[in-house]
This record gives structure tokens, C-alpha cells and sequence, in this order.
């Protein structure tokens, strides 16, 4: 079976992923077919199936499920049903699902419970998992615990696959998108992402080894650091980025002319001291689509502006577009009643933002949702 077939089977059979993806998955895993595969979180079988199918012919694949769970409707049942978990009898369905030579194992039991780890562990017999697929519980106190119980279990440079990296703004329960950027810079990582339609899904893929990257500079962590002030501060290592002439400016450009001079992605921070609400007002949303294109996966924002109506914002005959708390909701799917107006470029407004600080001025971190 090829990989497009696989993955249009496995839609079909129930797999909650995006087509694109899993196909992109499917294509990777085609050419390096795992032996031990432990999936945490299977509900209707749809991408145990994909597993199976491109899993050794010779492959141990272990589900692990609970039961009733809050994630994941069961076999028959509708996308959306409060509970999840297969029955019994659906194992019967599922063994159908493997290869002739394949020994397929069903472990029905809350994943995180440490029982259930040594239930596996015995299962496997000394092996290592040569594939994990963490896509069970999506809280991300869920989802970490998976993290932390079952990883430990993979054989160096194996392989640990999560799905739903993205922020998901119409299930805001669900967070694997936090436990993946937490993780995710400490190894080598892929991500398989529809870029037509970054809402929600994803699946993240780490090249797992017990030693972990952490005195590496990771590629997160990699690109220009700019300053977008009217008169950049200029903190070492940043470039300036305005349309005057001054010491401190190292690129001309006028930040309401788009595209601007740089390369998609290619910033990790940008910073910019009172510049916005100097923005017109209907370019707002083009110059935030702008910072958006050139600041890279997991790199950040960080604006301040004096606060809309406060002495400071009338005293400067340049300011026009005065901002406050909501302000920036209307840039983050988190707010749904906000962004729906405009549905720019999303992003994650970060934890303890937008902050009001003494003297009338506003401060407000964010990053990119990539």
C-alpha cells in the first residue's frame, strides 16, 4: 500500500489528523519502519491502521487507551463526542488492521498511571520503543505526563511523534502546542504542518537521545534580533530597523511600506519602544502581518506604547493609533469574539500581557503562532 493510499484509508477509518500531514508522516516513516511502536491515545484506529501499515512486517504495535477518556470519540461514534476510548469488541476491528507477521497489543488502562507504564514495560521485554505516538490526553499537565512517563522508554535516536502542536483557539483545553515548545529545542525536531491551515493539528516529530541539546544554541534560538523604536536603543547583537538617519539605525526603511527588507522567519526578537501607535491606524493590521512574516517560530515580540488616552500618547504630535489592553486580543485566536473581526495573523499574546506600567505606558509580549 502506498503512502497515499494509507493515509486516505486511514482518514477513512477515523484518524482525527489533517490529510497533509499524516501523509507527510506516513512518507517519513515509509522509509524508516519502525519495529516497537507504542501509540497513547487511539479512539476510532485510524492512525493505529497508518501505524501498522508502516510499521515492520515483523513490528511489535502496542495501543495504549482509557477507557471513557475526555479526548477522542470511540469506534461508530461522531467527531466532537464527550467520550473517548474503544470498547473491547473493537479490538477484534483492530487486529484486522496489522500485517500478517505483526503482534498487536491493547493496553485499556489511564496512561498515566505508573501500573500502566510496567504493564508496557513488561509487554516489550527489555526492548526499546523504536516509535511513540503521544496523542492521548491533550491537556498539557495530560500531555506531559505522557511526555515524562514514556519517553524514558525509547531507544536513542528513536523516535517520539506529538500531535496537535498548534494552538487549537476553538478547544482551548487542549495545550500539547505548550508541552511541544518546552520540549522541542532540546532535540532534533520536524514539524508537519498544513501551512493553509495552521489552526489547529500538527504533528511534531523529536529525534530522541539522552543527551539532550541543552548547551547547543538551537536553531529556535538562531536569527536577527531587531529593534523596530523610532530611535533604537541599540542592546548588543540588535540591529535598527527605522526611516530616519542615525547612528543607531542600521537599515532604512520605512516600517509602513511592506514588504520590509528582510527574509520570512528570519528574526528571533524583534523590540519596539513606542513606534506602534505612530502605525496608522489601517496599516495596524498589515504592520502586525508584517512582524508576523519576519519573526520566526517561537521567537518573540516585545512592544511598549504609551497608553491610549493617557498624557503621554497626546503629547507627541505624531501619534495616531492609540491602543490598550484589548487592542492586541484582536491579534490572538485565544480571544475568538475579538479576532474573528479581522482574523489577521495569529498570535499568542504571552502569559502576564499586556501589562499597564507607571507613567501611562503599555508593555505587551508575543509570539508568533507558527
Amino acid at each position: 500500500m502506498d503512502s497515499q493510499a494509507v493515509m486516505e484509508k486511514a482518514i477513512k477509518l477515523g484518524a482525527i489528523q489533517k490529510p497533509l500531514e499524516l501523509l507527510l508522516l506516513v512518507n517519513f516513516l515509509k522509509k524508516r519502519p519502525p519495529k516497537i511502536v507504542v501509540e497513547i491515545g487511539t479512539a476510532k484506529g485510524g492512525t493505529f491502521f497508518a501505524l501498522c501499515q508502516t510499521a515492520r512486517p515483523d513490528a511489535t504495535v502496542v495501543s495504549i487507551d482509557l477507557p471513557g477518556g475526555p479526548f477522542g470519540p470511540r469506534l461508530g461514534e461522531p467527531h466532537g463526542s464527550e467520550s473517548g476510548g474503544y470498547e473491547r469488541k473493537d479490538q477484534k476491528v483492530f487486529k484486522s488492521y496489522g500485517k500478517e507477521n505483526q503482534n498487536l497489543h491493547f493496553i485499556r488502562k489511564d496512561s498515566h498511571l505508573e501500573s500502566t507504564k510496567r504493564e508496557l514495560v513488561k509487554l516489550l521485554d527489555g526492548e526499546k520503543i523504536d516509535l511513540l505516538l503521544i496523542d492521548g490526553d491533550h491537556s498539557y499537565m495530560g500531555a506531559k505526563r505522557d511526555w515524562e512517563l514514556y519517553s524514558p522508554l525509547v531507544k536513542e535516536n528513536g523516535l517520539i511523534a506529538l500531535h496537535d502542536i498548534l494552538f487549537h483557539p476553538k478547544v482551548p483545553e487542549c495545550q500539547v502546542d505548550r508541552v511541544w515548545s518546552e520540549i522541542k529545542d532540546r532535540f532534533k525536531y520536524e514539524e508537519f504542518i498544513d501551512r493553509n491551515d495552521s489552526q489547529w493539528g500538527g504533528i511534531g516529530l523529536i529525534h530522541y537521545t539522552q543527551k539532550e541539546n541543552k548547551g547547543d544554541i538551537s536553531p529556535r534560538c538562531s536569527g536577527i534580533l531587531l529593534d523596530i523604536s523610532p530611535i533604537p536603543n541599540k542592546q548588543k547583537g540588535f540591529l535598527g530597523m527605522a526611516e530616519r538617519v542615525h547612528p543607531n539605525v542600521d537599515i532604512i526603511h520605512n516600517l509602513e511600506q511592506f514588504p520590509w527588507p528582510l527574509k520570512n522567519d528570519s528574526c528571533h526578537i524583534v523590540i519596539g519602544h513606542f513606534v506602534i501607535q505612530k502605525i496608522k491606524p489601517w496599516l495596524m493590521i498589515d504592520f502586525m502581518n508584517e512582524l508576523w512574516r519576519v519573526i520566526k517560530a517561537g521567537g518573540q515580540l516585545a512592544l511598549s506604547t504609551t497608553y491610549a488616552g493617557s498624557a503621554g500618547y497626546w503629547s507627541d504630535p505624531k501619534n495616531c493609533n492609540p491602543c490598550n489592553e484589548s487592542t492586541f486580543f484582536y491579534f490572538d485566536p485565544q480571544y475568538q469574539d475579538l479576532y474573528s473581526y479581522y482574523e489577521p495573523k495569529p498570535w499568542m499574546i504571552e502569559k502576564g500581557s499586556p501589562q499597564w506600567v507607571v507613567g501611562g505606558n503599555l508593555e505587551i509580549a508575543m509570539r508568533p503562532r507558527k
